[in-house]
């Protein structure tokens, strides 16, 4: 009667606890992931993928040859740096230029770096390479908020628009741009988080607060610039 009793416990015991009903000396089946551990991260790894990487070079081919054109013909082209908006559009390909630059980087990162699957990437490595990346994403932020700015001057302020130093702005938005980057690059590289990731993009190997930094950047600096553009011009 007891031992009836003693094996019901232990029963409930188990079912309570998640461990098998299973005989002494038999172990339990494991689940399907944790049988293919490696075939599972590799699913999940979008640097593994092909069409990922396919995609990388064509828009990175795209971004360089069609900005490197625009940058080209307004460099060679003095009247073209005769006016601000000219200015702004340069530099927003110059942005989209190096954020072409930054994914040919990585496609060909991808295809030489000998990376066994299941295993995780080294933090440091992934956020260096992303760094062109974040480069141009920063500095294209501060492009769209200056095209923003300078559209609403150029409708509040008519009259005053044309005697703004054209080279006070355009060094207003070069200081933004090294402010920026100078804290976003910080945000992320100061918070790494320790270990492996399992994917090398920017957003998997950095830590939250580089996100938070990320967006917030680029809010301060339309502060910045809408409380400083018509006093510095």
């Amino acid at each position: 009667m007891s031992s009836a009793f003693s094996k019901t416990l232990s029963g409930v015991s188990q079912v309570i606890s998640g461990a098998p009903d299973t005989p002494s000396g038999i172990s339990a089946v494991p689940s399907e992931a944790s049988q293919r551990p490696s075939e599972v991260l590799k699913i999940l790894d979008p640097d593994a993928s092909i069409v990922l990487l396919s995609l990388r070079i064509l828009i990175g081919i795209v971004s360089v040859i069609g900005n490197g054109i625009l940058l080209l013909i307004f460099f060679k082209f003095k009247t073209f740096r005769n006016q601000f908006s000219n200015w702004l559009i340069s530099l927003l390909a110059f942005s989209d230029f190096v954020i072409g630059i930054g994914l040919l980087l990585k496609a060909i990162y991808s295809i030489f770096e000998k990376h066994v699957p299941g295993e995780g990437y080294n933090r440091l490595t992934c956020a260096i390479m992303a760094s062109p990346q974040v480069l141009g994403v920063t500095c294209s932020q501060v492009m769209y908020i200056s095209m923003a700015i300078d559209r609403l001057i150029a409708v509040k302020m008519k009259t005053q628009y044309g005697i703004f130093n054209l080279r006070s702005k355009i060094a207003l938005i070069v200081g933004s741009w090294i402010g920026s980057s100078f804290f976003v690059f910080l945000g992320l590289f100061s918070t790494l988080p320790p270990g492996l990731s399992r994917q090398c993009s920017v957003g998997a190997v950095a830590g939250i607060p580089f996100l938070y930094i990320y967006v917030i950047s680029s809010l301060l600096i339309a502060l910045f610039i809408f409380c400083k553009f018509p006093r510095l011009l």
